[in-house]
């Protein structure tokens, strides 16, 4: 029979990761039946993490900034995570598979912003390599970038598709210019948005160093803190299709509403 396996996030009402759920308060629905949950985990488990960091001629002022953020993410990744890093300018080939602190340090301390930007296409690239080198099941993406994109290939809804079949989260850290003058940055906001909400993620806007630094450790708290739930359906076609996911949490009357982060669809391949 076939496993499906969901990575879940429980906010509360001030967005504050919720733990100590039990499996009986979670609900899932499979193309609107409820399904029982056979598989149900709690622990943090390793990952597989790629850090997209934009580093094009856009972001000069903003560059310390991203790059801080993306060292901390890099310090507080477990000793069995599977990371990456890469390099988003006007090419998609500054990929790096850091074994230690140093080996970020050694790129990351240099570096210069330039070139124009290829975010959708590093995006892409980043979420496609995910899916055939992730040692882990659990996927995630921090994007680190003002938005801007002005020369990628990919169209939007060809980069969600993808974001979808691969089950990469995506989390967004905004570092756009409020007062800029660039059309692609001014645009790039919703577009950054809607790539994290589409795999279940969630995008922030970091305007000075408190709230990246806030932003940085809110991402690290929902990868370390996800709960991960397995059901097989009693009825799955292979037929090419997708089918819609809905993930609840049962309160007891009165009891305040828990927001639930996971993916809404998954895809069935043709036998």
């Amino acid at each position: 029979m076939d496993l499906v396996l969901i990575n879940v996030t429980v906010l509360d009402c001030a967005q504050k990761v919720m733990t100590g759920l039990r499996k009986e308060e979670f609900q899932i629905l499979d193309n609107r039946k409820e399904q029982p949950i056979r598989y149900f985990l709690t622990e943090d488990m390793p990952i597989s993490l790629t850090v997209v960091l934009d580093a094009s001629g856009s972001m000069e002022a903003k560059l310390p900034k991203a790059i801080q953020a993306a060292m901390r993410l890099f310090a507080l990744a477990s000793p069995n995570d599977d990371c990456w890093l890469m390099l988003a300018r006007d090419t998609t080939g500054n990929y790096i598979v850091p074994k230690d602190l140093a080996d970020v340090h050694s790129v990351l301390d240099p570096l210069k912003s330039k070139g124009y930007t290829a975010l959708r296409d590093s995006i892409y690239l980043a979420a496609n390599d995910l899916q055939k080198r992730a040692q882990y099941s659990r996927k995630a993406m921090v994007v680190i970038s003002d938005g801007g994109d002005n020369c990628s290939r990919y169209p939007e809804e060809e980069l969600r598709r993808l974001l979808v079949e691969t089950d990469v989260q995506v989390y967004a850290v905004d570092l756009h210019n409020p007062f800029s003058c660039l059309s692609e940055e001014r645009s790039g906001l919703a577009s950054l948005e809607g790539f994290a909400k589409v795999p279940g993620g969630h995008m922030y806007t970091a305007m000075d160093r408190a709230a990246l630094l806030s932003s940085i450790e809110n991402i690290n708290l929902k990868l370390r803190n996800q709960y991960v739930l397995g059901y097989m359906p009693d009825t799955l076609d292979h037929n090419g299709k997708w089918r819609k996911v809905k993930i609840t949490v049962r309160r007891a009357a009165g009891m305040p509403k828990l927001h639930v982060t996971a993916r809404r669809s998954y895809y069935v391949p043709v036998d």
